[in-house]
């Protein structure tokens, strides 16, 4: 039985514990010992005594105390439990929930007569537990639940029959069961009818991510009025939310604050999307009578326990700083889902200037558009190409401007000092050191065949990590190259198709004038060459993204087998005593915190990171002013062809 954390152990004292009842005859003369009573610490204290007062002298050493011995005979009748605990409608029913031991439901016979009755027990209970030595033991335990159709909400629970330090599976603490859920009874409740909650291994990957990450994801927003505000209204007076790192939903009626609480992060966050429904001159920005946002301030923390100081809610977002979060505010989608025609006016005019052509101007045509494409069809083709390279150009000079101004070398400081932050708040997140232990030679040579097995299996990890690395490397190449000679392969297309049409176009055109397409135009386009290679480069991806995925169960892919490898590195520390768990966790979360150092750290080609936004400031100083000034110096040549 698990009881709700609201009812007091007086509660479930009284109004289930003291409503059962047992009565047992423990000698076969009819005026033999006997025993019956309620339940309590005495009466159970007394049923032990009573047995024990049946068995032989020479026996008796090897009984426990009066009280174990009681415990561990008293049986109640299940339907007179759950009898108890529905009729104390007023007390009971709805806070508990049940649960039965898969070891102990094991040992219930399975035969022709009581395949019913066992398959009743375990579907009746909310919960099946078990107290698994791996993680892969829990999963064949789940599995065959399910081949046999019975409830399979399978829980690995810690068995407490040794303290946490013991290498017995049965310790305190040890369990691989996560939930995502408040940790209380009603959090519990809530897998029964949403079984995804569950997790049970190493770590959830959400977990692994925050771990990751942890300036990524927000801990908590808290809002209040300034210290100095003379505000006679009250708004967010200590206003202070915790948010967990998965989905959030925020739920209310209208005008209940919603808007108000995304609208405050974003703004907070530094979002460039400033699309406010609340946060507005219209509502919390009026500033009659007074300006509501100019006396509240927000800041958020975030899960590193960073954060940016409170931030005044009249005041804007900084373009200059980097995002911290992105916001898509509800009224910014809806104006994008509006669709209105803006052409009609246009399309008007059109045939105003058509019908005021002369009608042997028209040359046979029916409107504007058509008689504007005829003649301008040649020249077009021409001045299109041109374009086409001026516009490539602009966007390329515009891209360097924008490094040019002050604001983008701004930002870049901003991203730059942000990231040393991060490193600074990462550094003293560093896992405590843990000495290997080697004052107690016993555990030293009962864990040295183990520790031996972790070191090997992490060596195969890593080299199955820089293959995996090397692997994904490769293939983002591939499919740039494969995209690009694509797009060569559709640019010669596109040439080819465009000189048939014109030569079916022309031909006969030349032939009113006794001339021959063929003396005027000769060409040839091969593409075989394109097509042959690219095909080798799909070949060389489907090569990468056998070895990545793997064939079937027999043939498994890196990724999968990687994932193997960690979950058989959580079995094998599992089997360790405790001071070596302690010292493989450190081990673990040590190349866990070395890699997420790097990965702050960087180099110049991983965007994001210090040593690239070094990088990029070192462009700005040395390169950029003549990648500028030739792209300008380019489109100048260009424009002059132009007209």
């Amino acid at each position: 039985m698990i009881f709700s954390d609201k009812l007091s152990p007086d509660i479930i004292r009284q109004q289930f514990l003291n409503q059962l009842y047992g009565k047992y005859k423990l000698a076969p003369e009819s005026n033999g010992v006997q025993w019956g009573g309620y339940i309590t610490k005495e009466s159970l204290a007394d049923l032990g005594k009573a047995i024990k007062s049946t068995v032989p002298d020479d026996a008796i050493s090897s009984y426990g105390s009066d009280i174990t011995e009681g415990f561990n005979n008293i049986n109640f009748d299940e339907e007179e439990i759950v009898q108890i605990l529905n009729s104390s409608t007023s007390y009971l029913k709805g806070s508990f929930l049940t649960a039965i031991g898969k070891t102990e439901w094991d040992e219930f016979s399975w035969n022709d007569s009581s395949i019913a009755e066992k398959k009743t027990v375990i579907n009746s209970v909310d919960f099946v537990f078990t107290s698994s030595e791996t993680i892969d033991a829990y999963n064949k335990a789940k599995r065959k639940l399910t081949e046999q159709k019975v409830n399979d909400l399978l829980l690995d629970c810690s068995d407490a029959h040794r303290n946490s330090k013991s290498s017995n599976k049965d310790r305190i603490g040890k369990c691989f069961t996560w939930i995502k859920a408040d940790p209380t009874f009603e959090g519990l409740k809530q897998v029964i009818h949403e079984p995804d909650r569950l997790f049970v291994g190493g770590q959830p990957e959400l977990i692994q991510r925050k771990k990751a990450n942890p300036n990524k994801f927000i801990q908590s927003v808290s809002i209040k009025r300034l210290d100095t505000s003379s505000m006679p209204e009250v708004w967010y007076r200590d206003f202070d939310i915790n948010l967990n790192p998965s989905l959030v939903a925020v739920i209310g009626n209208k005008g209940n604050g919603k808007s108000a609480l995304t609208d405050i992060i974003g703004l907070v966050g530094n979002s460039y999307n400033d699309n406010y429904s609340f946060l507005t001159k219209a509502k919390f920005r009026n500033p009659r009578p007074y300006n509501r946002a100019a006396n509240t301030e927000a800041q958020i923390v975030w899960s590193d326990n960073s954060k940016d100081g409170y931030f005044r809610l009249d005041n804007d977002v900084d373009p200059n700083k980097p995002e911290k979060v992105k916001y898509i505010p509800q009224n910014f989608l809806e104006s994008l889902c509006v669709n209105e025609d803006e052409h009609d006016f246009e399309r008007e005019i059109k045939k105003i200037i058509f019908t005021h052509t002369a009608s042997s101007e028209r040359l046979g045509f029916s409107n504007l558009d058509e008689l504007i494409t005829y003649k301008s069809e040649v020249i077009n083709k021409e001045l299109g190409s041109i374009k086409g390279e001026i516009e490539d150009i602009n966007l390329r000079i515009i891209n360097l401007e924008r490094k040019s101004l002050e604001s983008f070398r701004q930002s870049l400081t901003e991203k730059l000092q942000n990231k040393e932050e991060e490193l600074k708040n990462h550094e003293a997140l560093k896992p405590d050191a843990i000495q290997t232990p080697t004052n107690n030679p016993e555990l030293e040579a009962r864990n040295k065949d183990i520790h031996a097995e972790i070191e090997n299996v992490k060596k195969a990890t890593t080299q199955k990590e820089a293959r995996l690395k090397h692997l994904n490397e490769a293939k983002s190449t591939l499919l740039q190259e494969s995209s690009e000679l694509e797009k060569i392969r559709q640019s010669f297309q596109n040439l080819k198709d465009t000189l048939d049409q014109s030569s079916g176009k022309y031909r006969t055109a030349l032939g009113r004038y006794d001339l021959d397409l063929d003396n005027i135009l000769k060409y040839e386009v091969s593409l075989e060459p394109i097509v042959k290679l690219k095909e080798e480069k799909n070949r060389d991806l489907d090569a990468i993204q056998l070895e990545l995925q793997g064939q079937d169960e027999n043939n498994k892919g890196l990724e999968e087998t990687i994932t193997d490898l960690y979950q058989k590195l959580i079995s094998l520390e599992e089997k360790l005593d405790e001071p070596y768990r302690l010292y493989q966790k450190y081990l673990t979360d040590l190349d866990e915190w070395e890699n997420r150092r790097k990965g702050i750290i960087g180099d110049t080609d991983s965007y994001g990171t210090i040593e690239h936004s070094k990088s990029e400031l070192k462009y700005l100083d040395e390169r950029l002013p003549l990648e500028l000034e030739s792209a300008i110096e380019e489109r100048n040549q260009l424009v002059k062809k132009l007209f």
